[in-house]
């Protein structure tokens, strides 16, 4: 009786309740709200002080109007709750920063970009953004703050074509350059700048060699020097350092366009793809006229992707075989030297070329080969295989081009061969495209391909005064 009659005490209130009556005032206690809108007045009253900073700058002066200091308080996006959004400054004609600007916490982006700043203040490190900081092109930085070491993105840090100084020679002057630059001086604890995503210095005019402090960089993305120090010497970078192999990124390392004739040894230390774990990182090489690599190169081991493209390579280093790129290798386009028009023909093939893994495409046209390995037939490609031969020669000393396994699409370049191997018909793959010279007798080099393997025509085949062409289709 007393266990179905007697009222049992209701249950306490899960602990999380009171503070979402006090956000809703359920209990008439407004003290939440209170303490919002008095962190969103001060944030609101120093958002002004910091626009009257800027407008007050004599590097501003362009930028000034009547009403400007007002007008840029729009640009700080406030949040009921008293936090700072987002903080959209771009082309501004800003000249200058105050330093009143430091010690935000953002929890968005900072937008900078297309003003004329060529500096920052020192209290810029103290910046906390969780977004992306955008700082390109239309400024152009001579020198960054010590404090910029200190300084924390959780997002992107884009500097794209906003480091150093490019201008005119004025008054020109008769047999020297048009242009003058100055590249952009850096801390000695730049490397210690927190980046939670890419960095990207895509045009930058640089110190050469490259300070030790780039080999301290840690970005949590990519690292972008693409195309850098185009308008000084023709050397580019020049020589990268060996302080530039301590270099840890988080996505992909991108050094293409960047006139580097060779690599520092210990380039193989470099660790690319470390957010998402070994074989994820890509390593951009191509347009730079490299010659040769170092003999470590294939140290680096795992990668997703692998550029090295429009080069001028004689010869690849034994440790190349080492390498496993999980989704395509480009050595395209390496059979031009530097001036960019004299042909040489000539890379040489290292023996360990066949225990390349490659999940992907290898692509080497217009690389020209004077000959084959002879363990080439024990390569095996996931994707499509491409390559250009030199020489007859070429196949002769492969000793079993028959075991050649491609997942995809065979593509050979070989205008100096008349007779097609007869190897070439037992190519584990999907489909075989093979361009030889122009005599070559179309009905022998037709009847390398079974009917029993092979689709019906057997080969889509013709010739011309350019090539004799065979397509063939695997059943």
């Amino acid at each position: 009786f007393l266990h179905h009659h007697v009222t049992k005490p209701p249950n306490p209130l899960p602990h999380w309740i009171d503070s979402v009556m006090e956000r809703l005032d359920i209990n008439g206690d407004d003290t939440g709200n209170k303490n919002a809108e008095a962190r969103l007045a001060t944030l609101k009253q120093r958002v002004s002080t910091i626009c009257v900073d800027i407008a007050a700058l004599p590097e501003n002066a362009n930028a000034v109007y009547e009403g400007f200091a007002k007008d840029l308080e729009e640009s700080f996006e406030c949040s009921d709750d008293g936090s700072l959004q987002s903080v959209r400054l771009a082309n501004k004609r800003l000249g200058a920063l105050p330093e009143s600007f430091g010690d935000l916490v953002i929890s968005r982006n900072l937008e900078l970009q297309g003003n004329s700043l060529s500096t920052l203040p020192e209290a810029f490190g103290t910046l906390d953004i969780g977004g992306n900081l955008d700082l390109s092109e239309g400024n152009a930085f001579t020198s960054f703050p010590e404090s910029i070491a200190q300084l924390k993105v959780g997002g992107n840090l884009n500097l794209s074509k906003a480091v150093g100084l490019i201008c005119w020679n004025e008054p020109p002057v008769e047999g020297t350059d048009k242009f003058r630059t100055v590249p952009c001086a850096f801390p000695p604890n730049f490397g210690a700048i927190r980046i939670g995503g890419d960095l990207d210095m895509y045009g930058a005019t640089l110190p050469t060699p490259l300070p030790d402090c780039f080999g301290q960089l840690r970005p949590g993305g990519s690292l972008v020097l693409t195309a850098c120090n185009q308008w000084t010497t023709p050397e580019g970078l020049g020589l990268l350092p060996e302080s530039f192999c301590r270099l840890e990124v988080g996505g992909d390392l991108k050094l293409s366009s960047n006139h580097m004739t060779s690599l520092p040894a210990g380039f193989s230390n470099i660790k690319v793809g470390l957010r998402d774990g070994a074989g994820s990182g890509c390593l951009y090489l191509d347009k730079n006229g490299l010659e040769t690599l170092p003999d470590s190169f294939g140290e680096l081991g795992a990668l997703r992707y692998l550029n090295l493209s429009y080069n001028s390579f004689t010869s690849l280093p034994e440790s190349f075989g080492k390498l496993e790129v999980a989704f395509a290798c480009d050595i395209s386009h390496c059979s031009i030297r530097g001036d960019g028009k004299t042909p040489d023909p000539s890379l040489v093939l290292p023996t360990s070329f066949c225990s390349l893994k490659v999940g992907g495409g290898l692509v080497m046209e217009d690389t020209k080969l004077q000959a084959l390995p002879a363990t080439f037939g024990q390569l095996k490609v996931g994707g499509s295989l491409s390559l250009e031969l030199a020489t007859a020669e070429a196949f002769e000393c492969v000793d079993d081009l028959g075991s050649l396994s491609v997942g995809d699409k065979l593509t050979i370049m070989a205008h100096e061969v008349k007779d097609m191997p007869n190897a070439i018909g037992n190519v584990a793959c999907k489909e075989i495209c093979i361009d030889l010279h122009p005599e070559t007798d179309l009905d022998a080099g037709k009847a390398v391909f079974s009917d029993a393997v092979w689709q019906e025509p057997n080969a889509k085949v013709w010739g011309g005064n350019i090539c004799a062409h065979f397509e063939v289709k695997r059943k």
